[in-house]
């Protein structure tokens, strides 16, 4: 069974590898063109405020006892953030990728928790059209 301390330190480091995206995505949007960039510039912001918003329901489960954590609801509240999170990042990726006139978001190597089995399968279903 995985411990609060476990998964405290699991989703902290999902957080950087989200991090690491959205510089990704941050460095993509200062190479579009201007009418990208905006719209780019859009989405990163959205990634941001809810990445702030995830990090601090990840600092609320230090509040919470370790025995009744997993279903807590501030657990439950962190996996709910954490969920739109992730789908949030990987609709900017697969938006950033099509728009730069690639077939599919497959091509890129996503890394983190988007390397999840469902987040591919997503990601290789994604049409750019």
């Amino acid at each position: 069974m995985i411990t609060k301390a476990m998964y405290i330190e699991r989703r902290d480091e999902s957080l950087r590898a989200l991090d690491l995206e959205i510089a990704s995505l941050m460095d993509y949007a200062a190479r579009a063109t201007a009418d990208l960039a905006v719209k780019y510039d859009a989405a990163i912001n959205r990634l941001q405020e809810m990445r702030d918003q995830a990090a601090k329901k990840l600092q609320g489960l230090h509040v919470v006892s370790d025995t009744g954590w997993l279903g807590d609801d501030a657990t439950l509240s962190m996996e709910e953030a954490w969920t739109d999170l992730r789908n949030a990042v990987l609709a900017a990726i697969t938006a950033t990728y099509c728009e730069a006139g690639r077939r599919t978001p497959r091509q890129h190597a996503l890394v983190g928790p988007l390397h999840s089995q469902r987040a591919r399968r997503i990601a290789s279903r994604a049409s750019c059209h």
